[in-house]
C-alpha cells in the first residue's frame, strides 16, 4: 500500500512482536462508536491519532485536509449526526496485520476497494485520484443532487449539504412534495433535520406513516401532481402504479387506466370528451372545452364523430404520450385527415368536415370555440348562393340556372326544406346520390341518366 522509512518499519515490526499483537485491538473507536476496523496499533504506529486509524495524521506526517492524504478522511470516520457510520473498510482493505499482504508492500498511494455499501442499489463508484463519482453514498443512484462527484479535498461542509446527494425532492420516480417527513418520519422530522442517523445512506430506503399528508387523498390534492408526472408516484406505487410499498392505485381507483370519464369529460356525455376538462373547467369558451360535445353527440346535421378523428387514442392512461404538458396534441385522421389546427388562434382549418374541398364559403375553416352559424353555407354553398355557387361539377347548372332543390338528388339525406333527414349520410365522407328521380347514377364514371335528359357526365 505505500513505502516507509526504516524507523518506520522497525516500529511496524515491533507492533507485531509476541509482545506488542495485543495492542492490535479488535474494533477502533470513532467518536462513541465502535466501527471494527483495525485497532489502535494502526493509529497509533503509523496514521491517524489516537482517536481512529484515519488520517491526520497521514504516515508521512501530513494534517491539512487540503493533501489527498489527508482529504474527508475523518468528515467520513468521525461519529455523525446526520448518516449511518463510514467504516475504513467501506474504502480500502483493512488488514489483520500491518504484514498483511498489499498493505505496506505497495507503493502510495493505497489503494481504494470499494464496499458493498458504496455500490448499494446497483452504484458503481469510481475514484479518479481528485473526486468520486458514481458511489451510492453520495447520491449515485438517486437524482437531482448537486454533488454527487464531491472533491476528496474539500472539507469545507458545502459538500454535505442536504440537496449534494439528491434534489430536495429528487427529480425523478419521487413525488414533488418537499416535506421529507411525511414519508421518511423515521428517519428525518418536520424541520429537515436528521432524526436517526443509521438509517440514512445505509444502503436502504426506509418509508413509511402512508406517505401522503393528510387531505392528500382528495383527488383535487393528488390528481394535480399525478398529471404534473405520473413517475413521481412510482417509487412508492410501483412502475406500472399497480403496488410497491405503496398501495395501487386500483385499490381506490378501479379501473381508472382505461376510464376515460376519470380524468376527463363525463358531464355531457360518456365518451371523455370534455366538459370537464382535467383541470375542471367546463365553459366551452376554454379551449380545453370547445365545442368538443357537438362533434362526440350525435346531432341534427351529423353523426357522433369518435375521438380518434382528431386525438390519438390511448390504450391505457398510461401510454406514452397520453398524459403530458397541455394542450392535448390533435392529430387529425380518417374524413378529417391532412386538416391543421392552431393553437394560437383555436382554429381548424382545411378541414372536410367543415367543407373544404366543396368551396365553402368559410373556406373549410371552423372557430374550434365559436359557435357555427350561417346554416348549409356554413360549411359548403347551396342553391341560394347565385351567382356565387361554385361547388364542384354541374352544381350551379341545376340549383341555380334550373332552379332544382338539393333534395332532387339528395333526397335520402336532406328534403326540401332543405332539413337533413338522415344525419349518418350526412358529413361522412361519401356523396349519397338517390334523389327522387330516377337518376342511374355511376360513381365511377360519374355519369347520370335522369329521365329529365339523355346520359351526361357531371
Amino acid at each position: 500500500m505505500n513505502d516507509r522509512s526504516a524507523t518506520d518499519q522497525s516500529t511496524l515490526e515491533a507492533a507485531t512482536t509476541d509482545g506488542g499483537k495485543d495492542a492490535v485491538a479488535s474494533d477502533d473507536v470513532v467518536g462513541d462508536t465502535a466501527v471494527g476496523d483495525a485497532g489502535a496499533a494502526c493509529s497509533a504506529q503509523c496514521h491517524g491519532s489516537a482517536v481512529n486509524a484515519a488520517p491526520p495524521l497521514s504516515v508521512s506526517g501530513l494534517s491539512a485536509t487540503t493533501e489527498r492524504a489527508v482529504g474527508a478522511h475523518q468528515a467520513h470516520l468521525k461519529s455523525s449526526t446526520w448518516h449511518v457510520n463510514v467504516q475504513c473498510a467501506d474504502c480500502h482493505i483493512v488488514p489483520a496485520q500491518v504484514t498483511d499482504t498489499g498493505h505496506i508492500d505497495t507503493v502510495l498511494p493505497a489503494e481504494l476497494t470499494f464496499s458493498a455499501a458504496a455500490k448499494a442499489n446497483g452504484a458503481s463508484p469510481a475514484w479518479s485520484g481528485t473526486t468520486c463519482s458514481g458511489v451510492y453514498c453520495h447520491g449515485a443512484t438517486l437524482s437531482g443532487g448537486t454533488v454527487t462527484g464531491p472533491t476528496w479535498t474539500k472539507v469545507d461542509g458545502s459538500q454535505a449539504k442536504c440537496g449534494a446527494c439528491h434534489g430536495l425532492p429528487p427529480t425523478q420516480g419521487h413525488t414533488s412534495s418537499t416535506v421529507c417527513a411525511t414519508c421518511h418520519g423515521a428517519v428525518v422530522d418536520a424541520s429537515m433535520k436528521i432524526i436517526a442517523p443509521s438509517l440514512h445512506i445505509d444502503g436502504k430506503i426506509s418509508a413509511s406513516g402512508g406517505g401522503h399528508a393528510a387531505g392528500y387523498a382528495s383527488g383535487a390534492v393528488h390528481g394535480p401532481d399525478f398529471l404534473k408526472d405520473p413517475t413521481s408516484c412510482t417509487a412508492c406505487h410501483g412502475t406500472d402504479l399497480t403496488g410497491g410499498t405503496g398501495k395501487s392505485c386500483e385499490t381506490c381507483h378501479s379501473g381508472w387506466k382505461t376510464k376515460c370519464t376519470f380524468c376527463h369529460g363525463g358531464t355531457d356525455n360518456t365518451t371523455g370528451a370534455p366538459p370537464e376538462t382535467v383541470d375542471g373547467k367546463t365553459a366551452t369558451t376554454i379551449p380545453g372545452v370547445g365545442r368538443h360535445t357537438s362533434h362526440v353527440s350525435a346531432g341534427a346535421t351529423h353523426a357522433a364523430f369518435g375521438c380518434a378523428l382528431c386525438h390519438k387514442v390511448p390504450q391505457s392512461a398510461l401510454s406514452p404520450g397520453h398524459i403530458d404538458p397541455s394542450p392535448a396534441e390533435v392529430t387529425f385522421g380518417g374524413l378529417a385527415a391532412g386538416s391543421s389546427y392552431s393553437f394560437s388562434t383555436n382554429t381548424c382549418s382545411n378541414v372536410y368536415c367543415h367543407g373544404n374541398g366543396k368551396s365553402s364559403s368559410s373556406g373549410g375553416s371552423a372557430l374550434w370555440v365559436g359557435s357555427l352559424s350561417g346554416g348549409c353555407s356554413a360549411c359548403h354553398d347551396d342553391e341560394t348562393d347565385g351567382s356565387n355557387m361554385n361547388l364542384s361539377g354541374e352544381h350551379k347548372k341545376h340549383t341555380i340556372d334550373k332552379n332544382l332543390k338539393c333534395s332532387t338528388c339528395h333526397n335520402c339525406v336532406v328534403n326540401g326544406t332543405k332539413t337533413i333527414t338522415d344525419p349518418t349520410k350526412h358529413v361522412n365522407g361519401q356523396r349519397d346520390i338517390c334523389g327522387s328521380l330516377n337518376l342511374n347514377w355511376n360513381a365511377t364514371n360519374k355519369s347520370c341518366s335522369p329521365p329529365c335528359h339523355g346520359s351526361e357526365t357531371w
